[in-house]
């Protein structure tokens, strides 16, 4: 926790003399600073289906905001510390606890035609154990972890009609707990280039080819989970009005696993997506997906999902806004790991294969009190339904207020 909070204290501390130093010299900054502090009370503390525990939790955080804007660059940061305190932690939680992210966008403009964008975002998140009440069986590792996601994009433009783009990105997630890692780390590296062209005023299609590797931890294991994907797709998309810009994307995806006893496979990949607007002040995003991912659930590989994503921003005053979030996801674990290597008795619910399905809906009400103060009410309930993992429900309210200096 003191690496943590000494990386957050060092990235703050450089960006305001970054900030410094790049005014000093006339280049245009800006520096936005806002604290935010709320309180969010949930009926399932540890995400399980028995012995539900409920806990209130009360955040107070600082937001860093910055720009600096230079002839052929920009470069935005920002950095969002907070401490929490949880009314009733588990038996091995904290009361209070230290959190927060941080991270940076670098752009810049080699010539009028070729630019690159550098991101990265480092985040601390806490999640520690869970032991059964009046038994002291576990029920649940340290789930605390850091994770870093880092991205390199370029972009040419041959022409006014068709670009081209190279992207890179590398994710790494590390849990402090070496158990709980040994089964639940994680590196991705990920390559994809593709190429857009526009044929007409309204509609372009593009050709994309990607690859990603999965490095997930597998320890006491006989199998290895770690596969790498290959993705072969075409897409099309088509603004029919100004009001409404739609897509659609499909391809085929092809699976090698590093364990021999794991066939290969291919998937259908396929996205329909469309973003617009009903009247100026409602914006609806969704997108309808399927593919192949790695499996978040220990010992399996990788996972076929199809997948609904909806979002709606409904501004219905000047002060008031409404905020809907909601989506659908089915997993099929059909063909996630080997059957003849691993123990029946590593599965969470002794079951090789299944299916698990995954619902989130999130609504919220926002004030804007005045242009620096919002006050945010949300609601956000959560259900899983597995046949291989456990299953529960989750309800949680917050109640957030932001005041911008």
């Amino acid at each position: 926790m003191k690496k943590v909070l000494k990386t957050v204290v060092a990235f703050v501390c450089t960006t305001m003399f970054v900030t410094s130093s790049f005014a000093s010299f006339g280049m245009e900054d800006k520096l936005n600073v806002a604290v935010d502090t709320g309180v969010n009370y949930t009926d399932n503390r540890d995400s399980s289906n028995y012995d539900k525990e409920s806990t209130t939790d009360y955040r107070v955080g600082l937001i860093l905001d910055g720009k600096l804007d230079m002839e052929m660059s920009q470069l935005s940061y920002f950095a969002l510390p907070y401490m929490r305190y949880r009314s009733n932690p588990a038996v091995s939680q904290n009361y209070t606890q230290l959190m927060g992210s941080l991270g940076f966008e670098f752009k810049h403009r080699f010539t009028e035609v070729f630019n690159m964008s550098l991101d990265e975002r480092f985040t601390y998140t806490d999640d520690q154990s869970v032991y059964r009440a009046g038994t002291g069986e576990q029920v649940r590792g340290d789930q605390s972890y850091y994770m870093n996601i880092a991205g390199l994009n370029f972009d040419y433009f041959k022409t006014q009609q068709t670009k081209f783009n190279v992207a890179f990105g590398n994710t790494i997630q590390e849990y402090r707990d070496n158990d709980v890692g040994n089964r639940s780390d994680r590196i991705e590296y990920s390559a994809r280039a593709n190429v857009v062209h526009q044929f007409s005023t309204t509609a372009a299609w593009e050709l994309i080819v990607g690859y990603k590797e999965y490095d997930l931890a597998s320890e006491g294991l006989a199998q290895k989970r770690d596969f790498g994907s290959t993705l072969a797709a075409v897409g099309l998309y088509n603004n029919f009005t100004e009001q409404l810009t739609a897509g659609v994307r499909a391809g085929v995806q092809y699976q090698i696993y590093k364990d021999g006893d794991i066939d290969s496979n291919a998937a259908p990949y396929a996205s329909l997506w469309a973003k617009g607007y009903t009247i100026p002040t409602v914006r609806i995003n969704g997108e309808l997906s399927h593919g192949i991912a790695d499996a978040a659930d220990y010992p399996f590989t990788s996972v076929e999902y199809s997948r609904i994503n909806l979002a709606l921003n409904w501004e219905l005053t000047k002060k008031f806004s409404f905020v809907g979030l909601g989506s659908f996801e089915y997993q099929d674990y059909s063909s996630s790991s080997s059957e003849d290597t691993v123990p029946i008795d590593l599965f969470p619910k002794n079951k090789r294969e299944g299916s698990k399905e995954i619902g989130v809906a999130k609504v919220a009400l926002v004030y804007t009190l005045k242009e620096s103060c919002k006050l945010e009410l949300s609601q956000r309930y959560e259900c899983s339904d597995s046949d291989v993992v456990e299953s529960f429900t989750k309800n949680d309210t917050a109640l957030v207020l932001a005041y911008e200096f």
